[in-house]
């Protein structure tokens, strides 16, 4: 919110304002799974990051099995999840997870997670109402309606205008698509991605995807057509800044995007936050 970033920083959430000024919003250096007020909280590996209307941030807190909610002053309370592993819906309480490494919330408030090791793709209500949308809770590479879909590792999810949802499936080299009545299909596969991880996308529905171990950023248009935005490719193993395939990433984990057009990148290799301007 208000040109902030961010980052999920393994136990901890850090705030890059626009300025470049970075804070710890929550949590610290040692994993845990309590709930309080910033650094007095604590998680247990973040892996991915949403932002509602409201500056609040749902994080998916991966070995907790939790997702966790953390107000604009840094209030973290549990918001779904019981803690443990599994994959029961239900009421917040009482629903379960197994590795949650994304989130994405839709135009009417409704949350989805990336259930990586459940192969689900999970749907939460504003009350905290836990569904399964897609996956049939075991990895496989079918399209398809709710559970007749399998998915294998999900790392990340993007949510459109439209309310569709795009998936990173990592173990299939694709990126899945998914209808909000739980349609999946292939959108894009077999075009280049190892190891697909973070996605964005613009207000023209083009979708950004951290292609990891090709160390790119890759384009892929509405229609389904995949580019190299930025990066060289595999082999370097360094960051080098530049302009498009000048550039280098080490490890490409995570991308997100601002309001102006301007993409962040984390590279995880690098320990570093990359920034893609628009040319």
């Amino acid at each position: 919110m208000a040109g902030n970033v961010y980052v999920a920083d393994t136990h901890s959430i850090r705030k890059i304002t626009s300025q470049g000024l970075v804070t710890t919003l929550a949590g610290g250096l040692i994993a845990g799974n309590a709930d309080g007020v910033g650094t007095a909280a604590s998680f247990d590996y973040i892996f991915g990051l949403a932002t509602d209307v409201s500056g609040n941030v749902y994080v998916a807190d991966y070995f907790n099995n939790k997702i966790r909610k953390v107000s604009p002053a840094g209030v973290v309370t549990t918001f779904a999840g019981s803690g443990v592993q599994g994959k029961s819906d239900g009421p917040a309480a009482v629903a379960s997870f197994f590795g949650p490494t994304s989130i994405a919330i839709d135009s009417h408030g409704t949350i989805y997670v990336s259930d990586s090791q459940n192969g689900l793709i999970r749907k939460i209500t504003s009350e905290g109402v836990v569904s399964s949308l897609a996956g049939s809770g075991h990895f496989g590479n079918v399209d398809g309606t709710g559970t007749s879909a399998s998915f294998g590792s999900t790392l990340s999810i993007a949510i459109d205008k439209s309310d569709y949802l795009y998936v990173s499936d990592e173990d299939n080299n694709s990126i899945r698509k998914i209808t909000p009545t739980g349609v999946v299909t292939t959108f894009s596969a077999l075009i280049g991605f190892d190891h697909p991880g973070g996605l964005t996308l613009d207000v023209d529905g083009n979708l950004f995807v951290a292609d990891i171990m090709n160390q790119q950023i890759k384009k892929v248009t509405p229609a389904g057509l995949v580019s190299t935005l930025a990066g060289r490719g595999p082999g370097l193993n360094t960051d080098v800044d530049g302009i498009g395939i000048a550039a280098n990433f080490y490890l490409p984990v995570d991308i997100s995007r601002d309001t102006s057009g301007t993409l962040y990148v984390v590279d995880a290799g690098a320990n570093l936050i990359r920034k893609i301007t628009a040319q």
